[in-house]
This record gives C-alpha cells, sequence and structure tokens, in this order.
C-alpha cells in the first residue's frame, strides 16, 4: 500500500502512481490487509487491519501496532479513532468507545462504562463534543455534562452542555440541559435555563447572554442542524420576546405565564427566507399564531378558534 500527501491531503493507493514521488510503503502481512476509512483525508494517519489494528504516520513514515484487549473493534474518525466497547443500544447511536488519539498515541478513555449507557460525538466548528447518556427504551437520561475538545483532542471543557453552534462557529453552551420537550410540545411556564454563553474558537467565552427569567427555545437553521439562529426567552419584564444569538431584541410577543407554552418542539427550525412563526397557547383558550417578518420587522399576530399546545 502506497501512502502519500498532495496539496494538503493524504491519500493511499493500492498501486504506486507515477505522480506520487514521495510516498511511504506498507507491506501487508496477511491476505485480509485492508485500510479503514477513507481513501483521501485531511489528516496523515491511515488505520490498517492487518492481523490486528496498525496506524500509519504518512508525515513521519512510521506505523505503529495498536495492542488492545478489551476492545470490539476499531473505527477510523480521520483525525482520531474510536475503539468501541460495545455495539449501540438503538439504530443510529454509537455504543460505548473510548477515543484514540493518533497525534499523541495514546488512548483518551471517555465515562461511558455502564450497561446502558451510549455516547455520542459531533463535530461542532473546530470541536468535539462527546455527550454520555444512559439509554432505556424509548427515553435517555443525560449522564454528566458534555466533553468538549479541541481538534488535537485536548479537553478544553467539560462543565457545560453544547446547544449547538452560532453563525460565526462559537459553542453555545450553559451550565444546565434543557431538552424543552414534554408530551410533543415544548414546556409550559418558566423553564430552568435562564442563560447561556457562546465558546469561540479559542476556547474561551466571548459572550454572556443577559439572565432571563426563562429562555423558551433556540431556533435553529433548518439547513444546518445544530446552527443556531435566533432564541425566544422570557425577559425580566415577564414578556416573551424573540432575540438575535447577540441578544439584540427583534420582537416583543405577550405576557407570560405558568400555563403558557411555545408549540415549537424540541429543536424548531427556520424554514422560511424571510418569516417565523410562533405559535403559542396553554391547551385551554384559543391559541395565538405569531409571524415575525425580518424583512419588514415587522411582527403580526393571527388569534385561532381552537386551543393549542394541549398536553
Amino acid at each position: 500500500m502506497y501512502f502519500y500527501a498532495s496539496n494538503d491531503d493524504y491519500f493511499y493507493q493500492e498501486v504506486k502512481q507515477v505522480s506520487a514521488q514521495e510516498s511511504y510503503v506498507y507491506h501487508c502481512q496477511s491476505e485480509t490487509c485492508e485500510v479503514l476509512g477513507s481513501r483521501t483525508k485531511k489528516s496523515p494517519y491511515f488505520l490498517i487491519q492487518d492481523n490486528g489494528y496498525v496506524v500509519v504516520n504518512i508525515l513521519e513514515k512510521k506505523f505503529q501496532n495498536l495492542s488492545f484487549s478489551q476492545y470490539l473493534r476499531v473505527e477510523d474518525q480521520d483525525t482520531f479513532a474510536l475503539f468501541i466497547k460495545k455495539e449501540p443500544l438503538y439504530d443510529g447511536g454509537n455504543g460505548s468507545f473510548d477515543l484514540y488519539s493518533y497525534e499523541q498515541e495514546k488512548v483518551i478513555p471517555l465515562e461511558n462504562n455502564g450497561e446502558n449507557d451510549e455516547t455520542i460525538f459531533k463535530k461542532l466548528s473546530n470541536s468535539l463534543v462527546f455527550r454520555n447518556q444512559i439509554y432505556d427504551g424509548a427515553s435517555s437520561v443525560l449522564k454528566g455534562f458534555d466533553q468538549i475538545f479541541d481538534s488535537h483532542l485536548n479537553l478544553v471543557n467539560d462543565e457545560n452542555y453544547v446547544y449547538g453552534i452560532s453563525e460565526d462557529g462559537s459553542l453555545i453552551l450553559a451550565p444546565l440541559y434543557e431538552n424543552f420537550f414534554a408530551g410533543g410540545l415544548n414546556k409550559s411556564g418558566y423553564l430552568d435555563l435562564k442563560q447561556f454563553s457562546k465558546f469561540n474558537s479559542t476556547y474561551e467565552v466571548s459572550y454572556t447572554s443577559p439572565l432571563y427569567l426563562s429562555i423558551q427555545s433556540f431556533i435553529y437553521d433548518e439547513n444546518m442542524e445544530e446552527k443556531i439562529l435566533y432564541y425566544l426567552a422570557v425577559d425580566q419584564d415577564n414578556v416573551l420576546k424573540l432575540y438575535t444569538l447577540d441578544g439584540e431584541e427583534l420582537a416583543s410577543l405577550e405576557s407570560w405565564s405558568d400555563k403558557k407554552n411555545v408549540c415549537m418542539g424540541d429543536h424548531p427550525t427556520f424554514s422560511e427566507e424571510y418569516e417565523l412563526e410562533i405559535t403559542i397557547g396553554d391547551g385551554e383558550s384559543n391559541g395565538k399564531k405569531y409571524r415575525y417578518n425580518f424583512e419588514t420587522k415587522q411582527l403580526s399576530m393571527e388569534e385561532l378558534e381552537y386551543a393549542v399546545c394541549t398536553k
């Protein structure tokens, strides 16, 4: 197998290319030898299964055998590997695993050792976010704070939960988790989440929101699942308002109460080019549908002929 670099990318071929002047050659030890992962990578590390697992480092032109027994298998993730402890408990899950840092040449244990625990991870901007949860049937409970690593797999924060990213790629985080979800609708009344912060590309808090009576919902970009565009919060004057992520007030909706509910679900998205729709109700009286137009900066309200946000 021939490994080489070209234009900041890294490649492997089973036959040497004429254009690949500088290459590293790995000689397989078994007939079932194969490279795990992509033929093209952004990192200079390739994972090979060959009578065990081997990591090839193109830059240093060397390879290293990985020796372990407590893991089921290894999975390449470009800049690191997942050392799988057990398979996922549900479709789409990541199971339980530890990290292996190609750069540091060591295993980084994660807190996911319970029988029903699952570890999920997301690549957000220049960060890796790992979340541990106890999965039990149709529901799950988070286990501890999220773990945030930089691109070199250095732990930079483990005292917050990550809700998404902002326009500039900053992480949106808070020291408590609110899933905004109950019975198929947002929770009624005043939620526990009252403030959030931005964690920038240098892993520093660059902004902290005002302290609200309650943050009711983040609103995400339909075309980018983790990108937060706006949020709804009950201000200190007890009025529900629409804000940008920088705390700019866009619209003032109505006074809040213990019974009121924003009927948007746990992950509402902004799908129109210029208009956001927000429905509010208490499950008893007729609901209200608000529309905010980003072009005209006008808020309109339609009273419905039926109750909404029922439990």
